[in-house]
């Protein structure tokens, strides 16, 4: 149950959800120092979420291209300015931003998702983004296993921190969806009473 929600978590993280990943991997560097779960299986869980995310997020760049933007979800991510942004960074450093993208939170889905519409060989994407994630990924897992004392002594009270990351998140996505709706019914509110001056 925990691995299945770090590896989801994971790989909502790579769409965008507002959620550092870092949290997620702390959290499961915690639990494994707890001896909830198992310390290399949750390196690999994290490690697998995170580069798939990664990767779908890629391929729908390959296969889409700029037609994803026109998706209200994607439109806000991939906005004008960060595309560009990339855009420059990929013309300056080419494949090997993938590299550095991945510890560039604000800039690594827009990253993804540009090197698939530009085209980039999946097999630089998988070594570039991939080796980021083998060195990232473990690392902070382990950083938060180390240091698993100081956070039991912080947290004592809390039985279930991922269940508790999973509600904050949920939280989040309802908070999110509410947002949405409303404006997309104040659109429509806009739109009618304009029907209606113009009759």
């Amino acid at each position: 149950m925990i691995y299945s929600a770090a590896f989801l978590i994971l790989l909502a993280c790579g769409f965008g959800l507002p959620l550092p990943e870092d949290v997620v991997l702390f959290t499961l560097g915690y639990l494994s120092f707890r001896g909830d779960v198992d310390l290399l299986t949750s390196m690999a869980v994290g490690f697998g979420g995170v580069l798939l995310g990664d990767a779908t997020i890629f391929l729908i760049g390959r296969v889409f291209g700029e037609r994803i933007v026109t998706i209200p979800l994607f439109r806000r991510i991939l906005t004008e300015r960060r595309v560009e942004t990339v855009r420059q960074a990929f013309h300056r450093n080419g494949s090997i931003y993938l590299f550095f993208a991945r510890f560039t939170p604000g800039l690594r889905a827009v990253t993804f998702w540009t090197a698939g519409m530009l085209r980039v060989p999946f097999r630089s994407f998988v070594l570039y983004d991939g080796v980021a994630a083998i060195l990232s990924v473990p690392a902070l897992t382990y950083l938060a296993y180390a240091a698993g004392e100081a956070f039991h002594d912080k947290i004592s009270g809390v039985r279930d921190v991922m269940g508790l990351i999973a509600v904050a998140a949920f939280l989040v996505l309802v908070l999110v969806t509410v947002a949405r709706r409303k404006r997309t019914l104040s659109s429509i509110d806009d739109m009618n009473t304009e029907s209606t001056d113009n009759e």
